[in-house]
């Protein structure tokens, strides 16, 4: 009965970090793309302005 417990509590645990780096994981994609929208508006900024971008 002991073991049992134990060992669903450290499935829980290992739940409980898997659950943590999903959400790490969609406030990253989440950063990126904002990130994304600022570098598309800043491009467009450049073009407005007559500044010409070049790779």
């Amino acid at each position: 009965m002991e073991d049992e417990l134990e060992k669903e509590f450290e499935e829980l645990d290992e739940l409980k970090e898997e659950l943590e780096e999903l959400e790490e994981l969609e406030e990253l994609e989440e950063l990126e793309k904002e990130l994304k929208k600022e570098i598309e508006g800043t491009k467009n900024w450049r073009r407005i302005g007559g500044i010409e971008e070049k790779n």
